[in-house]
């Protein structure tokens, strides 16, 4: 789902190259920013662009966990640099990368990763420092909904009891 929009600003119409922009969905959004699961809604954002060491990933699956339970209910404080768009947790297929993106992915990758928001939408852009190659034996929505679980497993084994 693409679709390109005309802008109809001052801006646009003295700087040529910004009268087109490619929105994308937001899988949901919060109507009034916060409050229980009916105030969730299909929506439409400019769809992201990456920057630095950044990966544009279109999301096949999202996890869902208690974080994104309390963002929604706005008794999460969100880092400044998260987007206001739930989900952490995603699993997807790269379709571009930035110019400082880490060696090992290339565009058509399928991957996994955490963010700081932005998950439940067709596409998220998203650091590749925080990215892990999909395993062939894993589904989408498998890897989807484990980042967190593999990580604390991880921190568990390896760093606190030095296995």
């Amino acid at each position: 789902y693409k679709r390109q929009v005309r802008l109809l600003t001052p801006e646009a119409s003295r700087n040529p190259s910004s009268r087109n922009i490619q929105l994308t969905k937001v899988i949901t959004d919060i109507k009034e920013g916060k409050g229980p699961a009916t105030s969730l809604f299909i929506n439409e954002i400019e769809r992201p662009k990456p920057t630095a060491a950044q990966a544009l990933v279109r999301v096949k699956a999202f996890g869902l966990n208690r974080m994104d339970l309390l963002q929604r209910e706005g008794q999460y404080p969100l880092p400044p640099q998260a987007p206001k768009t739930l989900g952490v947790e995603f699993s997807g297929v790269i379709e571009e990368l930035a110019s400082e993106s880490e060696n090992g992915f290339k565009k058509g990758d399928a991957v996994f990763g955490l963010a700081y928001g932005g998950a439940y939408a067709e596409y998220i852009a998203v650091s590749t420092h925080m990215l892990v190659h999909k395993p062939d034996e894993l589904s989408f929505e498998e890897c989807a909904g484990s980042p967190e679980v593999r990580l604390l497993l991880f921190l568990h084994l390896f760093l606190r009891t030095s296995y």
